[in-house]
């Protein structure tokens, strides 16, 4: 072991170090600091726009349920069952046809109307309830 003693370099270095550890110690701190804050912020900010988001989209959707409703309005509404029921129109015109030429009896014509009544008795039951 030997006691030589410390050279004047050596304590002016850790002279020289102490500042830098204090101002080290505040720039971690500062930057704790920052970071929490950073985060307090971004979950605030996120809160209140889920909230304000849930808001408008509730009132929007109230207030068009609302019109609908005041205005009768749910399904397809009556041009979309006559829509539904040209659809029809084909298979009678065919049907006709088959019946005409004597390729298909007048059983062909009762199946066909039979089928457009049941396409207009399903519209019937669809079309003032709003759901489909």
């Amino acid at each position: 072991m030997s006691t030589q003693p410390q050279s004047p370099e050596r304590d002016h270095d850790s002279l020289v170090t102490a500042p830098d550890a204090a101002t080290a110690h505040q720039q971690a701190h500062d930057q704790a600091h920052d970071h929490a804050h950073d985060q307090a912020y971004d979950q605030a900010y996120d809160q209140a726009y889920d909230q304000a988001y849930d808001q408008a989209y509730d009132q929007a959707h109230n207030q068009a349920h609302d019109q609908a409703h005041d205005s009768g309005h749910h399904g397809p509404g009556h041009r979309g069952h006559l829509l539904m029921m040209l659809m029809c129109v084909p298979m009678l015109l065919v049907v006709g046809a088959l019946v005409t030429t004597g390729q298909a009896g007048g059983g062909a014509v009762l199946g066909a109307l039979l089928c457009v009544g049941m396409m207009a008795a399903m519209m019937g039951m669809h079309g003032g309830h709003g759901r489909r």
